[in-house]
């Protein structure tokens, strides 16, 4: 799929589009509004954010705009290792989407697909980025 069929002419994803402005409660953490979570991910937070993902990372790499081949590479690539298969995907999503790749569309799409993922690591992460 080509990227005007994914994307509209401002670049974002339908599912993007009509998410913008809605808060999100991270189970077991606060809720944060879009604008505090719009910052874009570092390499550092991917790393935190592979540890984070178990089953269904896959539709989570697929909801953020990259295409199966590019899912199947990340899992032909890292055959033992799911953590770093995520990882793959992640810096993948990063490097397609560098001005897209940001916080708040990488949980809205954790939370889209119904991934396993443990939120208490997902609030530590936020919780270093975005102190009270």
């Amino acid at each position: 799929m080509d990227f005007n069929k994914r994307h509209g002419e401002d670049g974002e994803t339908n599912s993007t589009k009509r998410l913008k402005g809605v808060a999100i409660q991270i189970p077991g953490g606060k809720t944060y509004r879009p604008e505090e979570l719009e910052y874009l991910v570092s390499d550092a937070e991917l790393g935190k954010m592979c540890e984070t993902l178990g089953k269904n990372w896959q539709l989570v790499g697929l909801s953020v705009g990259l295409e199966s081949v590019d899912i199947e590479q990340c899992e032909e690539s890292n055959p033992r290792s799911i953590q770093l298969q995520v990882y793959e995907m992640l810096r993948r999503w990063k490097k397609e989407n560098p001005e897209r790749a940001t916080m708040y569309a990488l949980i809205q799409a954790i939370k889209k697909n119904n991934a396993s993922v443990s939120w208490n690591k997902v609030n530590k992460l936020l919780n270093e980025r975005l102190p009270n």
